[in-house]
């Protein structure tokens, strides 16, 4: 029994030091203007359907900055969360991703709404790959975090904890 513990206990708390890296990565903020592109085309999917939403995206794609910001936010997604997150390929485990790497205190409204946010920061992102892969002049690098952008993140790095790494996986393992 001691020895199975000891093998869990040690899984758990590389798990939970993995997990606390990705905490780690921060989620910049859109801007108004993305934000409000992001918000139109997204109500156009609902309302119009995949046709319309492929209209609205490649008139969207046109600002080259809100494509950039998209990306970027995209890509920081991917790193905290993994490739599969807030995508309708997510499984077991990026569902388990999602839930774990969120922050804890989230009211649970909020966390909806930056879920529904994220997906569409994704969908956009994905579309955009679609694009660059059909038409290699549509390609357009994501902003880069420091490019004189003041806003508070979305998701901000979390960096302390309540518990410490090896009392986080002793409560797992024991329960």
């Amino acid at each position: 029994h001691a020895t199975q513990f000891r093998r869990n206990a040690e899984r758990f708390e590389s798990h939970e030091q993995q997990r606390r890296a990705h905490m780690a990565l921060p989620i910049p903020a859109l801007s108004e203007k993305a934000m409000a592109r992001l918000t139109e085309i997204e109500v156009v999917r609902r309302q119009g359907g995949d046709d319309a939403y492929k209209t609205a995206f490649a008139l969207a794609a046109e600002d080259r900055s809100i494509v950039q910001e998209v990306k970027a936010v995209s890509e920081a997604l991917t790193a905290r969360f993994g490739w599969r997150a807030f995508t309708s390929k997510a499984d077991a485990v990026g569902e388990r991703n999602m839930v774990e790497r969120m922050p804890e205190d989230l009211a649970s409204i909020r966390g909806e709404k930056l879920t529904r946010l994220f997906e569409a920061v994704k969908r956009f992102a994905d579309e955009q790959h679609l694009a660059e892969r059909r038409d290699r002049s549509k390609i357009v690098a994501g902003a880069s975090a420091d490019q004189g952008m003041e806003n508070v993140p979305m998701l901000a790095a979390v960096t302390e904890f309540r518990t410490g790494i090896d009392e986080e996986a002793r409560s797992r393992v024991l329960s």
